[in-house]
């Protein structure tokens, strides 16, 4: 009878360590899962302001763009009406407007 008990309290122990044991790994692995979901978080947290930042350097890009074309447009003109003044047309030859400085 007393061998008998003493398996069993054995039993018991091992039973007990063994929950234990799983009751450790559970929560380690839980953590691990709370962590990764962080961290993915963090990431995509960080593409959004790596893509907002993207977005806005386009839209300063495309502006400049569009300044520098309105200002060489301008000169254009400029350009255009100081031929006019002159009195020189598109067929005639760039060397008159040379004399002409």
């Amino acid at each position: 009878m007393e061998v008998n008990q003493m398996q069993s309290k054995s039993n018991e122990t091992d039973n007990t360590n063994t929950s234990i044991d799983r009751d450790a790994v559970l929560a380690r692995v839980e953590s691990q899962k709370r962590l990764a979901l962080i961290k993915a978080w963090e990431e995509n947290e960080k593409t959004k302001v790596d893509n907002k930042a993207y977005k806005l350097q386009c839209a300063v890009d495309i502006c400049g763009r569009k300044l520098r074309k309105h200002l060489l447009k301008q000169k254009s003109k400029k350009f255009r009406a100081k031929l006019q003044t002159l009195g020189l047309n598109k067929t005639n030859s760039y060397s008159k407007i040379l004399e002409a400085q």
